[in-house]
């Protein structure tokens, strides 16, 4: 017996293996350990029951390096015919990514009738961070697999892909493609794999596409640019807009910028009433939030004329300005104010700006 308590003679090792040191023998043992379980998780992948070959692809995943590996994963894929288990294997060799992980996985993308499988490829696929083969195969999936479903999955491999080589497929995905989900997740897509460079097709999306899903996608892209060319294609957008969820993801967006010239865009929606008092609560209460010191003279000035409902966010976001100089104005108000929470609301916002000041 050894030090360890084993066996030598049943681990296979010589008798000069035997002669090691402590911590060699040990190195050692733990090489033929893993040796011997890979190769059990094999023969469970190959002949062992449904649940057995669930947990060896799922074990096997883990195993990195080994081409053995790899290749029982691909021949199980070939030879299978329960869907779970091909599910277990794809996501096991997208796990593993190598090039023949990417062949295989291809290969269900391109040939596989079963919808499930082919998403299952298409997420599995986009754990290949650096293969433009890949690449080329989501892109292919998405501009032509039958499935809106799958060319969802694709869309958003690509999109984890982070790879600009897709602009253009996912641009022509944006003029060509009747699902409303595959252009939406195309429009996500392409906010990740580009920046200055996407925004004009952002642009265009938010201007032209007909579905207000995708439009409102396309301005919370633009917004995370925080550019100063999204910022123009955003104060565009919201003088064109007329969907009212719309406009209020283009407020929401260009809250994004952190840019004080906001102020004259949502002037345009405090001072219109067909943008809704829902869009108007948000624009001035973006404005306080972000206390934008400007904003306080147009934010009075529209106060007269306001629903009760957008008076209270107005009155919250000069308080959270705190200029000094709304104090008289708002003093006006009181007197004039016939509505008690609003007269106290006032109240509470003068005593704050004076705090402050």
């Amino acid at each position: 017996m050894s030090d360890f308590g084993l066996n030598f003679d049943d681990l296979g090792l010589t008798p000069d293996e035997k002669g090691l040191e402590p911590e060699e023998k040990k190195d050692k043992i733990d090489s033929l350990s893993h040796k011997k379980a890979v190769k059990d998780l094999i023969r469970d992948l190959r002949l062992g029951k449904k649940a057995d070959k669930l947990t060896a692809a799922w074990q096997l995943s883990k195993v990195e390096g080994d081409s053995s590996v790899v290749n029982s994963l691909v021949k199980e894929l070939h030879h299978s015919r329960d869907e779970d288990i091909l599910s277990e294997i794809i996501s096991a060799l997208g796990h593993l990514a190598d090039e023949s992980s990417i062949k295989a996985l291809v290969e269900v993308l391109s040939s596989s009738s079963n919808t499930h499988l082919r998403r299952k490829a298409a997420w599995a696929i986009s754990n290949m961070k650096k293969s433009d083969k890949a690449l080329g195969a989501l892109e292919a999936t998405m501009l032509s697999d039958s499935s809106p479903e799958v060319r969802v999955e694709a869309a958003w491999g690509i999109g984890s892909l982070r790879n600009p080589k897709a602009t253009g497929s996912l641009v022509d995905v944006l003029i060509a493609d009747q699902s409303k989900p595959v252009r939406k997740m195309a429009v996500w897509a392409l906010g990740e794999v580009g920046d200055k460079e996407v925004i004009e097709f952002l642009e265009r999306a938010l201007e032209g596409d007909p579905d207000p899903d995708v439009r409102r996608e396309a301005a919370w892209e633009l917004g995370k640019k925080k550019l100063k060319e999204a910022k123009t294609a955003l104060a565009k957008a919201l003088y064109l807009e007329h969907d009212k969820d719309v406009v209020r993801m283009i407020i929401w967006a260009l809250s994004k910028m952190e840019d004080e010239t906001i102020v004259k865009d949502f002037e345009v929606v405090l001072e219109e009433d067909h943008y809704g008092l829902e869009a108007q609560k948000e624009a001035a209460y973006i404005l306080g939030r972000m206390k934008i010191k400007n904003a306080a003279p147009m934010l009075l000035r529209f106060y007269k004329k306001a629903k009760s409902s957008v008076k209270e966010v107005i009155l919250w976001s000069l308080g959270k300005i705190a200029d000094y100089d709304s104090v008289e104005a708002l003093r006006k108000f009181y007197t004039r104010e016939k509505d008690k929470e609003l007269k106290d609301e006032i109240t509470w916002v003068i005593n704050e700006i004076k705090a402050a000041n």
